[in-house]
């Protein structure tokens, strides 16, 4: 113990102290941020690679859930007509098919609470006003305009192309 002291005594202690002291000190205060970045970095990489292995299984899901997907028409006025007709059924579940598959579940929620609430009715008679299909110029997109009596635009859809099984889908109305 005594000898201790006695080093803290003398200046050439000191002075390896400071020689040695000073560059680990400074080399520290760069690296330890930037292991913690590194860390950062390294933790956000993984989250992203987890985000982007999930959001490819979902769309592996989606696309297998299109490949499967039957309903529709073969035309844009095909698709409209058979969903017409599910509803003047009061078949909510059926007509909620001939939405794109992300919008189904939350479109048959929809036609209930409107069939629930009585306007149905309502919405059948803007989809049997005369319309006018327009296909986009890539093919795989329409948009449908509804008229009323006096020539003007009352309601709109879209519709797009099943590209697995080229049937026409609701993707708004």
């Amino acid at each position: 113990m005594n000898t201790f002291k006695g080093l803290l005594g003398r200046w050439w202690f000191w002075a390896i102290a400071v020689i040695v002291l000073l560059p680990a000190a400074w080399f520290l205060s760069g690296y330890i941020p930037h292991k913690v970045r590194m860390w950062q970095v390294e933790n956000y990489r993984d989250m992203a690679k987890a985000g982007y292995a999930e959001m490819q299984q979902e769309q592996e899901a989606l696309e297998a859930a299109y490949r499967k997907d039957t309903y529709g028409g073969e035309t844009p006025e095909e698709t409209l007509e058979l969903f017409i007709e599910a509803l003047e059924a009061k078949d909510y579940e059926l007509a909620a098919k001939y939405f794109v598959i992300e919008k189904q579940e939350e479109e048959k929620g929809n036609l209930n609470m409107s069939a629930t609430r009585g306007f149905i009715d309502d919405y059948l008679n803007v989809l049997l006003m005369r319309h006018v299909v327009k296909i986009g110029t890539d093919g795989e997109g329409s948009d449908i305009e509804f008229f009323n009596a006096a020539g003007n635009q009352v309601h709109f859809g879209q519709m797009i192309l099943n590209p697995f099984t080229k049937k026409w889908k609701i993707a708004e109305l």
